[in-house]
Protein backbone atom coordinates (compact mmCIF):
# COMPACT_ATOMS: atom_id res chain seq x y z
CA UNK A 1 0.00 0.00 0.00
CA UNK A 2 1.49 3.34 -1.04
CA UNK A 3 0.51 5.86 1.63
CA UNK A 4 1.77 8.80 -0.44
CA UNK A 5 -0.54 7.95 -3.34
CA UNK A 6 -3.47 7.45 -0.98
CA UNK A 7 -2.83 10.82 0.70
CA UNK A 8 -2.58 12.51 -2.70
CA UNK A 9 -5.86 10.99 -3.87
CA UNK A 10 -7.71 11.80 -0.65
CA UNK A 11 -6.47 15.39 -0.57
CA UNK A 12 -6.76 16.16 -4.27
CA UNK A 13 -3.05 16.90 -4.26
CA UNK A 14 -0.27 15.99 -6.63
CA UNK A 15 3.07 14.20 -6.67
CA UNK A 16 5.96 15.47 -8.75
CA UNK A 17 9.75 15.55 -8.67
CA UNK A 18 12.36 18.30 -8.72
CA UNK A 19 15.96 18.30 -9.87
CA UNK A 20 18.98 18.96 -7.69
CA UNK A 21 19.41 22.28 -9.51
CA UNK A 22 15.83 23.28 -8.64
CA UNK A 23 16.40 22.34 -5.00
CA UNK A 24 19.60 24.39 -4.79
CA UNK A 25 17.88 27.36 -6.46
CA UNK A 26 15.09 27.20 -3.85
CA UNK A 27 17.68 26.76 -1.07
CA UNK A 28 19.50 29.91 -2.17
CA UNK A 29 16.25 31.85 -2.65
CA UNK A 30 15.12 30.98 0.88
CA UNK A 31 18.43 32.17 2.30
CA UNK A 32 18.61 35.37 0.26
CA UNK A 33 14.97 36.48 0.22
CA UNK A 34 13.68 35.15 3.53
CA UNK A 35 16.78 34.68 5.68
CA UNK A 36 15.93 30.99 6.15
CA UNK A 37 18.96 28.69 6.41
CA UNK A 38 17.55 25.22 5.83
CA UNK A 39 19.18 22.04 4.62
CA UNK A 40 18.84 21.37 0.89
CA UNK A 41 16.45 18.43 1.40
CA UNK A 42 14.08 20.79 3.20
CA UNK A 43 14.13 23.18 0.25
CA UNK A 44 12.66 20.46 -2.01
CA UNK A 45 9.10 21.42 -1.01
CA UNK A 46 9.72 25.05 -1.97
CA UNK A 47 11.40 23.90 -5.20
CA UNK A 48 8.23 21.97 -6.02
CA UNK A 49 6.05 24.99 -5.31
CA UNK A 50 8.23 27.19 -7.53
CA UNK A 51 8.03 24.55 -10.27
CA UNK A 52 4.23 24.60 -10.04
CA UNK A 53 4.33 28.37 -10.41
CA UNK A 54 6.54 28.17 -13.50
CA UNK A 55 4.23 25.55 -15.03
CA UNK A 56 1.18 27.65 -14.14
CA UNK A 57 -0.40 24.78 -12.21
CA UNK A 58 -3.67 26.04 -10.70
CA UNK A 59 -3.23 26.13 -6.93
CA UNK A 60 -6.12 26.48 -4.51
CA UNK A 61 -6.43 27.03 -0.78
CA UNK A 62 -3.55 27.30 1.63
CA UNK A 63 -0.17 25.95 0.65
CA UNK A 64 2.30 24.91 3.33
CA UNK A 65 5.94 24.00 2.74
CA UNK A 66 7.48 22.42 5.81
CA UNK A 67 11.20 23.11 6.26
CA UNK A 68 12.39 20.58 8.82
CA UNK A 69 16.16 20.66 8.62
CA UNK A 70 18.56 23.40 9.73
CA UNK A 71 21.30 24.45 7.31
CA UNK A 72 23.99 23.25 9.70
CA UNK A 73 22.91 19.66 9.03
CA UNK A 74 24.71 20.07 5.69
CA UNK A 75 27.38 22.74 6.18
CA UNK A 76 29.23 21.79 2.97
CA UNK A 77 26.51 22.99 0.59
CA UNK A 78 26.73 26.74 1.29
CA UNK A 79 30.53 26.52 1.15
CA UNK A 80 30.23 25.65 -2.57
CA UNK A 81 28.75 29.03 -3.44
CA UNK A 82 30.65 32.21 -4.05
CA UNK A 83 29.13 35.14 -2.30
CA UNK A 84 30.00 38.71 -3.04
CA UNK A 85 31.10 40.41 0.12
CA UNK A 86 30.22 44.00 0.71
CA UNK A 87 32.36 46.27 2.83
CA UNK A 88 30.76 49.38 4.21
CA UNK A 89 32.88 52.26 5.42
CA UNK A 90 31.20 54.25 8.13
CA UNK A 91 31.63 57.99 8.20
CA UNK A 92 30.91 58.07 11.92
CA UNK A 93 32.13 56.14 14.90
CA UNK A 94 30.72 52.64 14.86
CA UNK A 95 30.10 52.59 18.58
CA UNK A 96 29.46 55.25 21.20
CA UNK A 97 32.26 53.57 23.18
CA UNK A 98 34.91 54.19 20.50
CA UNK A 99 36.00 57.55 21.96
CA UNK A 100 36.71 55.77 25.25
CA UNK A 101 38.79 53.11 23.52
CA UNK A 102 40.95 55.73 21.82
CA UNK A 103 42.24 57.11 25.16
Amino acid sequence: MNHGVIARDESGGMIDSVTDAEIIAAYRLLAKAEGVFCEPASAAAVAGLLKCGRQKVPLHGKIVCVLTGHGLKDPQTPMKFRYRRRVFRLGVKASPLDPLRER
